[in-house]
């Protein structure tokens, strides 16, 4: 019997030495692969390179301590104290993590993860078994339950701690989450001229930069379109940079270098004269009733200023002339997108060339700074001033966030820098967005919107079921997966 039981051992031993050399050899095959899966583990994303290494390299480890002799005993430690940490990690997973992520290499790719939990479960208990068959002391009973804590402390303390990393001081790591969007459809608007006015629960509205005064009304269900052909209650006007904005029942035309503000509904899509000559702008924004946000230029320096109009029997403004912080002119340095969300009344601004946002609350009435996830503290751009004094850009400058909107208390950026392990070939495939909870300063994860006939997603919009974006001569809209 003592040999038939010694035969099992050694048998089993052999399968752990199997198991492990498999596992990490099956990871060195395919490494890159393996460091991005890690990377969008939703709980040691922060700690992905440095867990990516030490997983191949103690798998070896093990799988040679265990081979020899004089060394099995620590080897079996160290493989009980492996396998509790891959336990506690997939009972996290299931349990505790916003989604489950893509496979991590080795036997896990051939199993699902409540069946991997069940197989590292039985595993560690038959190591444990081992460990004490024949050496029921104490110090071998305490060593393995020493073991099996410290193992499940690590895996605890690294998912603690990669959760605020990641929400607090992230070091550039995204979390995918797999599928977001999905399903998508499709309607092909001929031209490529269009641009998001709106967005409402069961409607889109696009403007067309080639005729200011249309607006294409698209349902959600991307059914029949519909177009508007505004009418303003005056004729002999010139205009420079009409725009169209949609907000609930309401639209707003403006042109800022006038300056002047047009108001309708949208069951009549005509328009009235709302505020004229009070304050130029270049970009413009409703907030909530009869309030705005704009971003304007200094009369004093010409430098870029935010502010807050309020049209009502007498119209005011004010300006926030600290909101936008210079690093180098004032003007490129600070340029970027200005939206608002429908549902919360607050607007955001983003810079295009570092890290940063803006948040305003009609509530706090001030600006609150936001951090994106990249390192672009500094805006790296060349600004050259002309003979004639006017100022333009040296060199191409490098962009760090693009479009943005927000809507329920998130913001979603479409990003242009890649982040720490990373697909190439993907960002050859999709644009990415980055999506924060920007009362928080927190990042909460990324997503993939993939390429249309060569053509990327220039523009986008969100509301609670669908993603619509505008690419090429198209408007897609996927379906969010809740």
């Amino acid at each position: 019997m003592r040999k038939i039981l010694s035969f099992i051992r050694q048998a089993v031993i052999y399968f752990f030495i199997i198991l492990f050399v498999y596992a990490s050899v099956s990871k060195i095959t395919d490494f890159e692969n393996f460091q991005v899966q890690v990377a969008q583990s939703p709980l040691l994303s922060a700690f992905a390179t440095i867990i990516a290494y030490a997983t191949v390299i103690g798998e070896l480890i093990i799988a040679i301590l265990l081979c020899i002799k004089k060394t099995e005993r620590i080897g079996l430690y160290l493989f009980l104290g492996m396998m509790t940490a891959f336990t506690v990690y997939i009972y996290l997973i299931l349990n505790y993590s916003p989604f489950v992520p893509c496979s991590c290499g080795g036997i896990l790719e051939k199993m699902g993860w409540t069946e991997h939990l069940w197989f590292n479960v039985i595993t560690s208990i038959v190591a444990a078994a081992i460990l004490l068959y024949r050496n029921t002391n104490k110090t071998s009973i305490l060593l393995s339950i020493g073991t099996i804590i410290i193992s499940s402390a690590i895996v605890v303390l690294l998912f603690i701690t990669s959760e605020h990393i990641m929400k607090r001081e992230n070091p550039f790591v995204r979390r995918f989450l797999p599928h977001h969007i999905d399903k998508a459809e499709y309607l092909d608007l001929k031209v490529n001229s269009y641009y998001i006015a709106g967005l409402t629960n069961d409607t889109i509205y696009l403007g067309n930069y080639t005729a200011p005064l249309l607006v294409t009304a698209i349902p959600s269900d991307m059914g029949t379109k519909v177009e508007h052909k505004i009418k303003l209650d005056e004729k002999k006007r010139s205009f420079r940079s009409l725009t169209v904005r949609v907000q609930g029942q309401e639209f707003f035309v403006s042109d800022g270098t006038i300056p002047v503000i047009y108001k309708g509904t949208t069951s009549k899509w005509t328009a009235t004269k709302y505020m004229e000559e009070k304050v130029y702008f270049s970009v413009l924004q409703p907030l909530q009733n009869n309030v705005f946000i704009f971003r304007s230029q200094s009369a004093e320096n010409g430098e870029h200023v935010l502010g807050i109009l309020n049209v009502n029997d007498s119209t005011t403004f004010k300006l926030f002339d600290n909101a936008l912080q210079k690093q180098i002119d004032g003007v490129f340095d600070t340029d970027g997108q200005l939206v608002t969300d429908a549902k919360t009344d607050q607007g955001v601004y983003t810079y295009y060339y570092r890290n940063e946002y803006l948040t305003y609350h009609p509530d706090y009435k001030e600006f609150k700074v936001g951090k994106t996830i990249d390192t672009t503290t500094i805006a790296k751009i060349e600004v050259t001033t002309l003979a004639s004094g006017e100022r333009k850009m040296g060199a191409p400058p490098q962009k760090v966030n693009s479009k943005t909107y927000t809507y329920n208390g998130l913001l979603y950026v479409k990003s242009e820098l890649m982040g720490k392990n990373e697909a190439k070939n993907i960002w050859k495939q999709a644009i990415i967005i980055d999506v924060y909870d920007y009362n928080k300063n927190e990042y909460i994860y990324s997503f993939y919107a993939y390429d249309h006939k060569i053509d990327k997603i220039k523009e986008f919009a969100v509301n609670d079921n669908y993603f619509f974006g505008l690419v090429g001569n198209s408007l897609v809209r996927y379906i969010i997966d809740k």
